[in-house]
């Protein structure tokens, strides 16, 4: 009898932990290549977009052309594959573009950059 209260309470321990087990797993992050170390400066709006925050002053005299193509850098930059055919065509002239999937993860700064660029698209991030 003693055996089998052991057996119900190792049991019991380990039913309680097991949706432990499942919160602590995470989904895979989506497949993405580094971003490029050695890309020109040239081949970007905003080179360190990456890197550093965008703030209203930098984006306010940006046309609404070079937002899109600045707050879509920054998903390039992790291999994201565009839908827009304009703007895969784009991305494509660069030899760091290497397009590999439709769900990229972001750095902090990033989102906030893609953010700002949105907030400057809509003509609500003013200068000063």
């Amino acid at each position: 009898m003693a055996v089998i209260g052991a057996l119900s309470a190792v049991a019991v321990a380990i039913i309680a932990n097991w949706s432990g087990v499942f919160a602590s797993h995470r989904a895979p992050r989506p497949l993405s290549p580094p971003p490029p170390a050695t890309a020109p400066a040239s081949d970007f709006v905003f080179a360190n977009s990456d890197q550093s925050p965008l703030d209203c002053a930098m984006l306010a005299n940006v046309s609404s052309a070079r937002l899109r193509i600045a707050r879509n850098e920054i998903y390039a930059r992790h291999g994201y594959v565009f839908a827009s055919p304009d703007l895969r065509a784009y991305f494509s002239r660069f030899a760091w573009y290497k397009p590999v999937a439709v769900s990229v993860a972001l750095s902090p700064i990033e989102q906030e950059n893609v953010h700002a660029i949105g907030l400057a698209q809509g003509g609500n991030c003013a200068a000063g």
